[in-house]
């Protein structure tokens, strides 16, 4: 079955407006997912003349190949910040922005995502990846 096509077989939830507010409900659904994300590839074709064609299914957890790159706007300071702390966990920042949308993305809507605050003196994370700075 191929997860794009050229014409809806079906209406998606989402796909014709956005999707009403359900606080504290259940969290967005996959279907509820495809039909913002076909909403928003029409939107992109209406606006750049292109004819992509509109997706049917979610891509796989794990994408194979390489993860496709994204643009969007975030201010440096919170940028060089969330990084100065990836790289003091021994982590990518891409890896740190994976996470937080996946919990987003996991979590009721309207709620807010929350961190958990390790205890001190905690263990180092397995895997640490080492910093490239100099010492």
């Amino acid at each position: 079955m191929s997860s794009i096509e050229r014409e809806p077989v079906m209406k998606y939830p989402g796909e014709d407006a956005p999707l009403p507010l359900r606080h504290g409900g259940q969290p967005i659904s996959d279907d509820e997912a495809v039909g913002v994300a076909r909403r928003y590839v029409r939107e992109q074709n209406e606006v750049s003349g292109k004819d992509e064609p509109l997706p049917t299914e979610l891509p796989l957890p794990q994408e194979p190949g390489r993860t496709p790159i994204e643009s969007f706007r975030l201010p440096r300071r919170r940028k060089w910040r969330a990084r100065a702390r990836a790289d003091m966990e021994g982590r990518s920042l891409t890896d740190v922005i994976n996470e937080a949308l996946e919990a987003y993305a996991n979590a009721s809507p309207g709620s807010t995502v929350q961190y958990v605050l390790p205890s001190a003196g905690g263990a180092p994370r397995p895997g640490r990846r080492r910093s490239r700075s100099k010492a």
